[in-house]
């Protein structure tokens, strides 16, 4: 049940700038029922992350291989969920208020946890994050927003075992994202253009500073390149993968 209406998610813009954070901390405590949920019985989380144009959905696929013929059951949890997603795309595609965006994905991405408390796991179940709380702190910070303010609000997303996150050279991604919107037919968006990936780049390279657990991998470079790249993620997840 929706505990709260997207009508009231978009008033964030009616607050004032140093309102905005503890709004988006009234509705999380809507999210919670007045309480704080305990993700402590959560599987053990991998969260694959990074900038457009990076490769991270072939090398989420593939971690997800390697993991099953280690014997782990993969359960994948996609950003954002069904819950907002209509939402937050068409908050995004507006090109609106980078408070709305946040606001949405940080609710959607607490929403997602609450629900993952519901389900039953079976032993050796790993989650694998396609995106997550890190690409909120470097999109939105990106736009404008205060990254140590995003983070604090983030307080609530249990910790993880370990965090890829995929960047390339901006140009390469340029040329991935080009080919790949031919290919299905779509349009570029702001979000996907040089600029704005540079921009996330950098942001995305810096944001490991403050995430624990966190691997950076560039994945510049041809198809034939992903197995040398991946062998340095293989390396990774078998010095922690002993759950």
């Amino acid at each position: 049940m929706t505990i709260f209406n997207f009508d009231e998610v978009y008033n964030i813009v009616n607050e004032k700038r140093e309102n905005k954070a503890d709004f988006i901390l009234k509705l999380l405590k809507k999210l919670d029922g007045g309480r704080n949920t305990n993700y402590s019985n959560l599987p053990p989380i991998i969260i694959v992350d990074g900038m457009d144009g990076a490769g991270k959905g072939v090398y989420k696929n593939i971690i997800i291989e390697y993991l099953i013929s280690r014997g782990y059951k993969v359960d994948c949890i996609k950003e954002p969920g069904d819950y907002m997603r209509k939402e937050i795309l068409k908050t995004i595609n507006k090109k609106g208020d980078p408070w709305v965006a946040a606001a949405l994905f940080i609710l959607d991405r607490k929403y997602q946890f609450n629900k993952l408390t519901e389900c039953k796991f079976d032993k050796k179940t790993v989650l694998i994050f396609d995106r997550s709380y890190i690409s909120t702190l470097v999109y939105q910070s990106v736009q404008g927003i205060d990254f140590n303010v995003l983070f604090n609000l983030h307080d609530f997303v249990p910790k993880h075992k370990m965090a890829f996150i995929f960047i390339c050279d901006p140009e390469v991604a340029r040329k991935r994202v080009l080919e790949r919107a031919v290919k299905e037919g779509k349009i570029v968006d702001e979000f996907e253009k040089l600029q704005f990936l540079k921009k996330t780049r950098e942001g995305f390279t810096n944001v490991i500073n403050h995430i624990l657990n966190s691997y950076l991998i560039d994945t510049t470079g041809d198809e034939k390149d992903i197995p040398e790249i991946f062998e340095k993620v293989r390396k990774i997840l078998d010095e922690k993968i002993d759950f």
